[in-house]
């Protein structure tokens, strides 16, 4: 299977999942807490936001789940998240970003 980028929501179920049918180890189970902690949305949800966010062209997948992890509500959340990439953008462009975030929450 090709390695791809994961959304923390898509963890927790993972993890959830693999809970049910044996014991987790000491990491995962951290790991599980976490994503419980902090992912907000459904899996597929948050599977379907990062599709619609690369669809849009102007972010890469990993970004893409950074942005559906932490699900920034205004144009400063976003540009903070993406400035470590060196990401610009117009304020179109992180309009329509910001756009598709409120669609899924």
């Amino acid at each position: 299977m090709p390695d791809r980028y994961v959304t923390l929501s898509e963890v927790k179920e993972t993890l959830e999942k693999e809970q049910g049918r044996r014991e987790l180890s000491q990491e995962q189970k951290y790991a599980l807490v976490h994503a419980q902690t902090f992912g907000r949305l459904e899996g597929k949800k948050a599977r379907k936001m990062v599709d619609d966010l690369v669809g849009t062209k102007l972010l890469d997948e990993a970004n893409a789940v950074k942005v559906a992890d932490v699900l920034p509500q205004s144009a400063d959340e976003l540009r903070a998240l993406l400035a470590k990439d060196k990401i610009t953008l117009e304020a179109g462009q992180t309009e329509q970003l910001l756009e598709i975030v409120r669609k899924y929450i």
